[in-house]
């Protein structure tokens, strides 16, 4: 893993930066950034009960290895698309959980009741913004995540891709 300092010119050429993500999952104030252009996106649950439909701009995508996400998960790190919620139309009713973060933010996590899938996850800081689990999503070639972040707390076997920017913590 190259250190995050040697990333920061990259960083902030990135095309979908963190700073996006920090309006999701963080109370890091960053600038606005410009994201993926209008993607057309559709997933469902393992079981089908819960489905969505998304059109619009997907300003982040990440993988984050924080405790919480790997716990959410079940799996070695969470792999998020971020939207405007009004951009995402859900089918079904997911039953949630929520949690506070690090930062002190209420995150609701949504998921199936019936199978129990990982679907959407919302921070309470950051109103109008929900987070897609990638593995939900049926156009899975639309994900190339472009920052991971908490790998301070990623499982020791998890090996980073050195070609992504990795923050020890949330950048801000």
């Amino acid at each position: 893993m190259r250190p995050a300092s040697a990333h920061l010119t990259e960083f902030f050429r990135l095309p979908l930066m963190i700073n996006a993500f920090a309006l999701v999952s963080c109370e890091h104030v960053m600038p606005k950034p410009k994201g993926k252009p209008m993607t057309k996106l559709t997933g469902q649950c393992l079981c089908g009960d819960i489905s969505f439909e998304a059109d619009g701009e997907v300003p982040v995508m990440a993988n984050c290895h924080c405790t919480h996400c790997r716990q959410s998960t079940g799996a070695a790190f969470a792999t998020l698309m971020f939207m405007k919620q009004d951009d995402v139309k859900i089918t079904g009713t997911p039953k949630t959980f929520q949690h506070k973060s690090d930062a002190g933010s209420t995150m609701t996590k949504h998921f199936c009741g019936n199978c129990g899938t990982p679907m959407f996850t919302q921070n309470s800081s950051r109103e109008g913004m929900l987070g897609l689990r990638a593995g939900v999503i049926n156009e899975h070639e639309e994900f190339t995540p472009k920052v991971n972040v908490y790998v301070s707390s990623k499982m020791k076997a998890t090996i980073l891709d050195d070609g992504i920017p990795a923050f020890e913590k949330m950048p801000g």
